[in-house]
């Protein structure tokens, strides 16, 4: 991330800054920490979206010092349909809900309402128990294997992937330079194959991987591209999973007459 012009487009006037910890495009994992700091500096507040790096990294909102972050269930092993905000102590009562029900209020008369404080005010209704409970095992689960081990896992197939797929003239890696910087995705595109051709022969192989713009058109047409294929690793991937995909890719070339 270019970390210079990020501080150029702060001003005093910049009240939010929204920023996504690990792009679910390139990988590229951004310097949440020096990006609140330098935030902080202008007096703004600092929202994260940490949906995809909270499962494959140690996340600490104290170190970071955001005001807020928010990720969800299903892309750390739990269901989907559930979430979390977190939000700095201080700063709940100062929010206001926007909607309303039960178990949220204290009192209310014709005339008004007076809501509890904290983060009760903003649970409104009957909660998705079944998901939160969900949602605390799955935790619970990957807390078991040490995140540090999943990092070290995800450094590893990512490395492997970018080795057995940059061997290929005609595919196009869209990654970090450095590995340190790598989330546990990989773009890419084949010259002369549509990605949504590529994810139908994958498909077929047995390898689902996603094709699209992944909800960042703007990105994606930044980085030139009419689209991108992706892989996802994850803790129940390993080496031959991308053996498999490798050869889905050849596939790929023959039934397109595509020479690399």
């Amino acid at each position: 991330m270019d970390l210079v012009a990020y501080k150029n487009l702060l001003s005093t006037k910049t009240k939010l800054v929204a920023v996504t910890a690990q792009s679910n495009v390139t990988g590229t994992i951004t310097p949440v920490k020096k990006i609140t700091s330098m935030a902080h500096t202008v007096g703004a507040k600092v929202l994260i979206d940490a949906a995809q790096s909270i499962g494959h990294m140690t996340t600490n909102v104290k170190n970071i010092d955001c005001e807020f972050l928010a990720f969800s269930a299903h892309k750390m092993l739990g269901p989907m349909g559930v979430g979390v905000l977190y939000v700095k102590e201080k700063l709940i009562n100062e929010m206001t809900p926007y909607l309303y029900g039960g178990d949220m209020v204290v009192d209310v008369d014709q005339y008004g309402a007076r809501y509890h404080s904290g983060y009760a005010k903003f649970e409104a209704g009957t909660p998705d128990v079944a998901g939160v409970v969900a949602m605390g095992a799955a935790i619970d689960y990957l807390e078991s294997i040490g995140m540090n081990s999943i990092v070290q896992h995800d450094q590893e197939l990512i490395k492997y992937a970018i080795e057995k797929f940059s061997s290929f003239s005609m595919v196009k890696l869209y990654h970090p330079k450095r590995l340190q910087d790598c989330g546990a995705v990989l773009s890419f595109t084949v010259n002369g194959i549509h990605p949504h051709d590529l994810s139908t022969i994958f498909d077929q192989a047995g390898v689902a991987i996603r094709s699209g713009f992944h909800c960042a058109q703007p990105l994606v047409r930044r980085l030139g591209a009419p689209s991108t294929a992706r892989l996802s690793f994850y803790i129940y991937n390993t080496k031959a999973d991308i053996d498999v995909a490798v050869k889905a890719l050849q596939k790929a070339f023959k039934i397109f007459k595509v020479k690399n």
